[in-house]
């Protein structure tokens, strides 16, 4: 026999349904990954807000929004200090700044959203508070 007249035994044919199953288990995994990511926002926050401690004692400083039911603590300061603290979780319209000594709250700076925007995000704690220490007068506000 000549090799022109010789057939060869046919390649195998790979079935659609082996292929199909494992790319649509992909595809859908894919899809679904990508709607989670979708449903999973991550938290606002404030790029940095700066402390500034005009006292002359070592403080401590949380924040809360306007319900007060929860703290962010934010960072301890050392005496005419400032620190700048980044990526705070935005606490919405109403801030609340809990000033704490030695682990005894000594203190309150309320500040609206808008105000610290327009202060550069920027807190002072003033003097007065430290004046207020020094006296050991626990306070639940300083004037601001």
């Amino acid at each position: 026999m000549s090799p022109v007249l010789t057939r060869h035994a046919p390649e195998p044919v790979r079935h659609l349904r082996g292929v199909a199953a494992p790319v649509a288990v992909v595809v859908c995994s894919v899809a679904l990954f990508a709607g989670v990511l979708r449903l999973v926002e991550p938290p606002a926050t404030v790029d940095a807000v700066t402390l500034e401690n005009r006292t002359g004692f070592d403080i401590e400083i949380g924040v809360t929004d306007g319900s007060r039911t929860s703290e962010l603590p934010l960072a301890p300061i050392d005496p005419g200090a400032t620190t700048r603290v980044e990526d705070v979780l935005d606490q919405g319209s109403d801030w609340v700044f809990r000033i704490t000594r030695a682990g005894e709250a000594v203190g309150a700076l309320e500040r609206s959203r808008d105000r610290l925007r327009a202060d550069g995000w920027r807190l002072i704690v003033p003097a007065a508070l430290g004046d207020r220490i020094a006296t050991t007068e626990p306070t639940s506000a300083v004037p601001g």
